[in-house]
């Protein structure tokens, strides 16, 4: 991708749509969402990876919160599973969140930039 200046492109995505895992978000037409971009092995921030989403035709995965504090927004495991919780915009119960910073940070713990997935539990329990 030239407009990009890039050697190697990597994209991270989901296809959704009919005859898919189900069709959870019971859409009616194929759709693609792009959650991680890497541009020269490197992970790229969340407008670099709207930008890469909507240069190939893409969306990216829904976001639904940014803030800056999330030990205080959400200080126990329980008030995360609350916040994974909740319904998809056809009504279903949606699978969970995916937590992750704006801007990759390395994480020497994790030799990696952080990201962790918050399934909710009511999507468990309606999904064994």
């Amino acid at each position: 991708m030239a407009e990009f200046d890039v050697k190697t492109l990597t994209i991270q995505g989901e296809f959704c749509g009919p005859c898919v895992q189900k069709n959870r978000l019971k859409l009616r037409s194929p759709e693609r969402y792009v959650f991680t971009v890497r541009i020269d092995g490197q992970r790229v921030g969340l407008e670099k990876t709207k930008e890469v989403a909507a240069a190939i035709g893409a969306s990216t995965a829904p976001v639904e919160e940014v803030g800056f504090d999330l030990s205080s927004a959400y200080p126990t495991v329980d008030a995360l599973l609350e916040r994974a919780n909740g319904s998809y915009p056809n009504g279903g119960a949606k699978e969970g969140i995916v937590i992750r910073t704006d801007e990759p940070e390395y994480c020497a713990l994790l030799s990696a930039p952080p990201s962790m997935k918050v399934v909710g539990n009511k999507y468990l329990l309606k999904n064994e």
